[in-house]
C-alpha cells in the first residue's frame, strides 16, 4: 500500500498518461477541456497527499466490498469506445484483494 504522493509522483509519466486518458473520457462525455484541472496542479497537489487513499486503506484493512469508481469508469469508457490498459489493471489488482478479504472472511 503506498501513498497517493507516491502514485502519482513514483511514475509520473504513468500518472500523466493516465490523466489524460480520463480527461480524454471527460470531453467525450461533453465536459470542456478548460473545465479539466490541469495535470501539474493536480501532482502539485499530490504532493500534500502523504496517506494511501482511504479505498486502499479498507482493501487492505480487510474490506470485502467497497465503491468502485475504478469500475465505474472502466464501465463508462467503454461506452465510449474508450480502454486503458493502466485502469483495467487497478480494476483488476482492486477485484483480486476484494476476493483474498472475502475468502478470509468466509
Amino acid at each position: 500500500m503506498i501513498s497517493i504522493r507516491e502514485a502519482v509522483h513514483g511514475d509520473i509519466e504513468m500518472a500523466r498518461e493516465t490523466y489524460a486518458w480520463a480527461g480524454k473520457l471527460c470531453t467525450s462525455l461533453g465536459a470542456v477541456e478548460t473545465d479539466l484541472v490541469p495535470f501539474e496542479k493536480y501532482a502539485r497537489a499530490a504532493e500534500g497527499l502523504a496517506k494511501p487513499s482511504s479505498a486502499a486503506r479498507a482493501l487492505f484493512g480487510g474490506a470485502k466490498h467497497i465503491e468502485r469508481v475504478d469500475c465505474l469508469i472502466q464501465r463508462i469508457a467503454g461506452q465510449q469506445g474508450l480502454q486503458s490498459d493502466i485502469v483495467d489493471e487497478i480494476v483488476r489488482l482492486v477485484d483480486e484483494r476484494l476476493d483474498k478479504n472475502r475468502v478470509a472472511t468466509a
